[in-house]
């Protein structure tokens, strides 16, 4: 098992990003209704500024203009993460806090399709 204390924190990187450094970054695509929106993923190597001002920003952004209800924006916002971020997201914060209100959307969407079925 790898150590914790291989890497500092992300919230201690120093570099800050610059536009020249979006040329080398993923995005992340999303497509819903014939509409689309690019995302910049976040891995953590430009540091958290990077995340606070460009992923979520253009995170807000895609989920207003593809009208993402709110469940589904927490969904979705793990894809635009990556390595030990998107772990974090995925184990900690999704498992413990929301996994009840999507399995309860879950049983309600399945029941829905059910009844028409009958």
């Amino acid at each position: 098992m790898a150590s914790v204390y291989e890497k500092p924190p992300i919230f201690c990187k120093e570099r800050l990003w610059v536009e020249k450094d979006l040329k080398s970054l993923e995005k992340r695509k999303f497509q819903e209704n014939h509409m689309k929106a690019e995302v910049y993923t976040y891995g953590g190597d430009l540091g958290m500024e990077f995340l606070l001002s460009k992923t979520i920003p253009d995170f807000m952004s895609a989920g207003n203009r593809l009208n993402w209800t709110w469940p589904q924006s927490f969904e979705e916002f793990g894809n635009v993460l990556d390595s030990s971020p998107k772990t974090v997201w995925e184990e900690s914060y999704i498992a413990s806090h929301f996994s009840i209100a999507i399995s309860k959307q879950a049983s309600t969407s399945a029941s829905s399709i059910s009844s028409r079925n009958r």
